[in-house]
């Protein structure tokens, strides 16, 4: 199931408009046990599609850190959930 919806978001990025990609993403970050992938296709969408606005610093992958963070504040929000279920 992870190899099919890695599949599917790498096509989905590749291939549909921001607005179609982006919820998917974020769906799959919050589906998903540490979805990790999720950082590589951050960095994907900022080197194919992003500004150069801030270009040679630390900003300059904004949607990759984004999704960064929303992965590591998910792990213990999650699995503190999952025990008061």
């Amino acid at each position: 199931m992870r190899i099919l919806i890695i599949i599917l978001n790498f096509c989905l990025i590749m291939l549909a408009p921001w607005w179609i990609y982006l919820p998917a993403l974020f769906i799959s970050v919050f589906k998903i046990n540490f979805f990790a992938e999720s950082i590589a296709f951050g960095f994907l969408i900022d080197v194919l599609y992003g500004s150069a606005l801030y270009k040679g610093s630390f900003f300059s992958y904004p949607f990759a850190l984004t999704l960064l963070v929303l992965v590591l504040a998910l792990v213990p929000i999650k699995n503190h959930l999952r025990l008061n279920v």
